[in-house]
């Protein structure tokens, strides 16, 4: 919403939606209005004033809108903003355009330009001041009617500057009387006139009085002297325009002509308009960003007057083959003809030298680009590399000259790789920009060099390619003379649109054929489901009377059953009773053995545990031999013998000490006393044999020591030898007693071994007799078990006896209604016992389980048949039981809804492919065969009357060409022949292509084929030979001869260069035509230069051939010379000498 503040008013240059672009187009992009909408608070405002007259601003503020806003204190302040040309009020906001003080270009003409004052001291609203009173008096003639507010309108002061821009038509056409100096007048006339920009009779026809003047001659004659710029176009008489001044009704009456001339259906009428809306955006947006929207050829000059461009000079080193610096003059030089003269090479004299590349420099100065050249079957342009002299680092070329009168120079300096620097000075100012794509743009805008490099430079290979161009080549250059971007750009909206839809249609349609086959398969299931639901209702009828049948006999076999049971039930129960009374025998029998058994076992336990005997009465109360008694007596004298062997152990240990002592006491005896007595030392110094001594005449020395090394004492030694005997007798004495107490010990160990063996022996014969008797009981014992289990076995199991019975019960108790048959027949007590069968009764339990198991199986079936039976009942009675039903129902309600969804998307597929004819049939009308056909026709109008004063200029009549655009009637055949076929001269580009694909694609949809629809033409090239008797012959281009094709290329070239700078707003003084003498005769040459001559050109400059029947031709000859690697330039100093001096530069 509104928001308050205390602003007086806003100041901006912005896109806002829903402002005028121009006459028909809206913004649809850019700043919502909403945010304009900003309310100032007056009563509550601050103090403020003007910081330049000390104003009251806020007291102004409240006196403008007292009367204005009396119920509230806030009122929305006005926004003023630039950049649409066209003065207006967005509506319902304060928003205003003030627009551009004059008219810029043709689509404004008509509107009323003003000034809009403004009053600081009333808060930036209108002023009102006594001077303008008078002037806003009447407010109906004053303003542009777009302008709504009224405070803002009652500001304005109408302006009447600059250029406007009027229309005239036919010779009887009138110059509106307000027209002045400076003012754009496009005046269109009929073919016939061919009236030139002088105001001259360029042309006339043989019917024509040649001193007759055309009407509007003098008029135009008398507009261009009084200053005002006349654009001369042409309509055709004999073929007058389908719709015309169509270049001059601007896109939307243009299109809204070509749709009544075309008989477009609505549909397609308001998809163009709408794709033409989406174009003027786009328009709009680039023009906002690059300062135009014009294409170069229409560029002109801010002050509406045409950029006059006079070459001077041009200085090249290290380009190409002049390596050295070489400066060529421009200006001035007449019909030149250049020739080479190359002093290198062996072999040319000619070829090689330079002169291509010396004329075409101030071009690439220019541009940055070269004349094309042919590279492998196609033209291109030279490269950065091929441009640098062999043995240079760089190419630089400066050109200069002037344009209007202001001197300017371009520099263009090269390496092999890059641009190395583009230099540009305009009227001694440096307008070289931060980068060479800009300095560029701006030497385009300024010199409009991209359009001079078109028009005033034609090389050998280009001079010939608008007279080999195809259909879409020509009407592309024919575009470059209209202004046809927004049909360019709408032709490009168009196309994307036509293969979105295209891709939509071909989704839809396979969608489309996916759902057909898929509602058929669904039907088809919903056919075999119905089917099968019927079949399911039949088969359950014939089933339920099946079933009754079955259960009616089911109740038969339950009732046989049931007896069969109740009688085998009876036998089983009187066999069971029998084998248990024989069983209950053996039981007994079993536990009486078993018992004795068990007593035997466990008085023998009780004797073991307890180790007492009782006294037997046959051996007079002797001890009872049992397993304990000699166990026990057997482990008394294993203690005992081990007791005995413990101190035989400690004896022989005692012995065997005392032998020890004995021996050693006797040894050391012997020892000290020798064999019989003691005996004497050895002496020192004799042997050991020698004479010994006994004790009773011992020496007071017995000798040395032989361990101490001392005399040895003789009563010493006495004594000692009466101790060792004295303790040897005492060990002999110990060592005697201990061993007879060992051999006595050894005697007592060796009985009680003995006893051990007699009391094992008697041990193992009381077992044996035990083992006999228990053997004996226990087999008694088994034979009582095996009988009972032999009992056991033979008997019936008793499990499976109850299990039969129990089943039989089973069955008597589910069949109740057998129930007291089966009570009669059964026994009210145990039958008394029976003989028992061979086989132990298993024959009556096989026909017990026989019995049973047929009665249950008749019962399962019954039972299974009557619940079927219920079943079937109860599904009878609902037919939502019914499998298939619910299928249906759901497989109809499917069928239904896809049924409903399938018209949906045929009729959606319908409207998609109804828009995709919509659409091709749109893109068809965008194309260069469509609308675009009808602009152009007014500039081929005029360039086939520029072509036909050149081919009557270059062949004298003899041969004429004519541009025309050919009716549908003239190429229908021609087409389907370029489709299947290519043609020899001419070739269908891709766009065409697309143009014949769409037109036979809506040529297939019968509503929209009308005769408008099948308006695409072809731009032909009609040539005529005259012969002499003034007959004239059609001819192709493969019938011209060599030179016959070069003059009506030259021709064809030289008008579209004249028709580009006319229409471009270019001129230039120089024109360059490289080698266009070839194939030229000598009469041909002759006419070439005559008609060069005639141009409103001061330098014509031509490569040739030097050749001295030519050379006089022109009015000077340069000769290019290549000499030592190097080229240079000899210029003739006086013009119509070929022999003259020469100049070597």
């Amino acid at each position: 919403g509104p928001y308050s503040t205390h602003l007086s008013a806003v100041m901006c240059h912005a896109d806002v939606v829903g402002a005028s672009m121009n006459e028909s187009f809206q913004a649809r992009d850019g700043i919502s209005p909403d945010l304009f909408n900003i309310c100032s608070s007056v009563d509550g405002s601050a103090d403020v004033r003007d910081v330049t007259t000390g104003a009251d601003v806020a007291a102004g503020l409240r006196t403008a809108n007292k009367t204005a806003n009396t119920k509230t204190n806030k009122t929305t302040i006005p926004t003023y903003t630039g950049h649409y040309h066209k003065p207006h009020t967005v509506p319902g906001t304060r928003i205003t355009y003030v627009g551009s003080p004059y008219q810029v270009s043709r689509a404004e003409r008509g509107q009323q330009k003003a000034l809009l004052v403004l009053d600081a001291t009333l808060g930036w609203a209108g002023a009102s001041l006594e001077s303008l009173k008078s002037i806003n008096e009447n407010e109906t003639q004053f303003g542009d009617p777009a302008v709504t507010d009224g405070e803002i309108k009652k500001s304005l002061i109408p302006l009447d500057i600059g250029p406007r821009h009027f229309s005239v038509t036919g010779e009887l056409g009138v110059l509106p009387q307000d027209a002045r100096a400076g003012d754009c007048v496009r005046w269109t006339l009929p073919l016939s006139s061919a009236i030139g920009l002088g105001g001259s009779v360029v042309k006339k026809t043989k019917k024509d009085d040649e001193n007759a003047e055309s009407p509007a001659c003098a008029a135009i004659a008398d507009a261009m002297k009084q200053g005002i710029e006349v654009e001369i176009t042409y309509e055709q008489v004999a073929r007058p325009a389908r719709i015309p001044l169509a270049e001059e009704l601007g896109p939307n009456g243009l299109y809204d002509a070509y749709c009544v001339a075309a008989d477009l259906p609505r549909e397609v009428a308001e998809f163009g308009k709408e794709i033409l809306r989406d174009v003027a955006a786009g328009i709009a947006k680039r023009a906002d960003a690059d300062g135009t929207s014009v294409a170069s050829l229409q560029m002109q000059n801010a002050d509406g007057t045409q950029k006059h461009v006079s070459l001077h000079r041009v200085t090249v080193q290290g380009f190409g083959a002049f390596s050295n610096k070489t400066c060529y003059p421009l200006r001035n030089r007449g019909v030149c003809a250049v020739v080479g003269d190359n002093r290198n090479d062996r072999c040319s004299d000619s070829n090689g030298a330079g002169k291509t590349t010396l004329v075409m420099a101030p071009m690439w100065a220019l541009t940055g680009k070269t004349d094309s050249r042919i590279d492998q079957g196609s033209q291109k342009s030279l490269t950065k590399t091929d441009v640098v002299s062999d043995g240079s680092a760089k190419a630089v070329v400066t050109v200069g000259g002037t344009v209007n009168g202001k001197a300017f120079e371009v520099t263009r300096i090269v390496s092999r790789t890059k641009v190395v620097s583009l230099t540009y000075q305009l009227d001694g100012f440096d307008k070289t920009l931060a980068d060479s794509r800009l300095t560029q743009a701006a030497i385009n805008l300024d010199l409009g060099a991209s359009i001079i490099g078109r028009v005033a430079f034609h090389g050998q290979h280009t001079v010939g390619s608008l007279l080999d161009a195809n259909d879409g080549a020509l009407k592309s250059a024919l575009g470059e003379l209209v202004e046809a971007e927004t049909w360019s750009l709408a032709k490009e909206v168009s196309k994307k649109k036509v293969s979105d839809a295209r891709k939509k249609v071909n989704a839809s349609l396979a969608d489309l054929s996916a759902r057909e086959a898929y509602v058929r398969r669904s039907s088809a299931r919903l056919s075999s489901a119905i089917e099968m639901r019927d079949r399911w209702d039949v088969t359950e009828t014939q089933r339920e009377q099946a079933l009754r049948r079955a259960v009616d006999e089911a109740r038969g076999f339950c009732q046989s059953s049931a007896e069969k049971c109740a009688d085998a039930r009876a036998a089983l129960i009187a066999v069971d009773h029998a084998w248990a009374v024989v069983e209950q025998t053996a039981v007994e029998t079993a536990m009486s053995t078993e018992r004795a058994m068990w007593e035997q076992q466990t008085v023998t336990s009780n004797e073991e545990l307890t180790g007492e005997s009782t006294s037997n009465g046959s051996n007079g109360g002797a001890p009872k031999q049992s397993e304990a008694y000699f166990a026990q007596r057997a482990a008394a004298l294993e203690l005992q013998a081990e007791t005995l062997r413990v101190a035989g152990q400690t004896n022989r240990s005692a012995e065997a000490e005392a032998r020890a002592v004995a021996a050693a006491a006797h040894a050391a005896v012997g020892a000290f006393q020798g064999v019989g007595g003691f005996s004497t030392p050895a002496r020192s110094g004799v042997d050991d044999d020698s004479k010994c001594f006994d004790t009773a005449h011992e020496t007071p020395s017995m000798g040395t020591c032989d361990r101490c090394l001392q005399p040895i004492d003789p009563l010493r030694h006495k004594d000692t030898a009466a101790k060792l005997v004295e303790d040897a007798t005492a060990a002999r004495q110990r060592h005697v007693g201990l061993l007879e107490s060992l051999n006595s010990g050894d005697f007592a160990y060796n009985e009680v071994v003995q006893l051990l063996r007699e009391n094992s022996e008697a041990a193992r014969t009381f077992r044996e007799s035990a083992r006999q008797n228990s053997e004996r009981t226990a087999s008694a014992a088994r034979n009582a078990s095996l009988k009972l289990q032999q009992v056991k076995n033979q008997r019936v199991n008793a499990v499976v006896v109850a299990s039969v019975v129990t089943r039989i019960d089973i069955f008597l108790d589910a069949v109740v209604f057998f129930r007291k048959t089966v009570e009669q027949n059964q026994p009210t007590q145990p039958q008394d016992c029976l003989p028992i069968d061979a086989d132990g009764g298993a024959s009556a339990v096989r026909n017990a389980e026989t019995a049973v198991g047929d009665a249950e199986r008749s019962l399962r079936v019954l039972q299974d048949a009557t619940r079927l039976l219920d079943t079937s009942g109860n599904q009878s009675q609902n037919q939502n039981q019914n499998p298939h039903w619910m299928e249906c129902t759901t497989l109809q309600s499917q069928v239904d809804a896809e049924l409903c969804d399938l018209e949906r998307k045929r009729a959606e597929s319908a409207t998609d492919t109804q828009n995709l004819t919509i659409y091709k049939r749109t893109d068809t009308v965008f194309g260069t065969k469509g609308i675009q056909s009808y602009l152009f026709e007014g500039a081929l109008l005029e360039l086939s009357e520029r072509t036909g004063a050149y081919m009557e200029s270059l062949t004298g009549g003899a041969i004429t060409m004519e541009l025309r655009l050919a009716g549908a009637s003239d190429v229908s055949h021609k087409k389907k022949k370029s489709t299947s076929k290519k043609n020899v001269d001419e070739e269908v580009d891709d766009d065409e292509l697309d143009d014949l694909s769409d037109q036979d694609d809506s040529q297939s949809d019968d509503c929209f084929v009308t005769a408008g629809a099948q308006s695409a033409e072809k731009i032909e090239r009609v040539i005529h030979a005259h012969r002499p008797d003034g007959e004239r012959v059609a001819r192709s281009l493969r019938q011209l001869s060599g030179g016959e094709r070069r003059r009506c290329a030259l021709a064809l070239a030289l008008a579209h260069a004249d028709l580009a700078m006319s229409r471009g707003g270019v001129t230039c003084d120089l024109l360059v035509l490289d080698e266009v003498l070839q194939h030229l005769d000598s009469e041909g040459i002759a006419r070439v230069a005559a008609a060069l001559r005639s141009l409103d050109k001061k330098t014509v400059l031509l490569t040739s051939q030097a050749e001295s029947a030519t050379v006089s031709l022109f009015d000077t000859v340069d000769r290019v010379w290549k000499l030592g690697g190097s080229a240079g330039v000899a210029i003739a100093e006086t013009r119509g000498a070929a022999g003259g001096e020469e100049v070597e530069v």
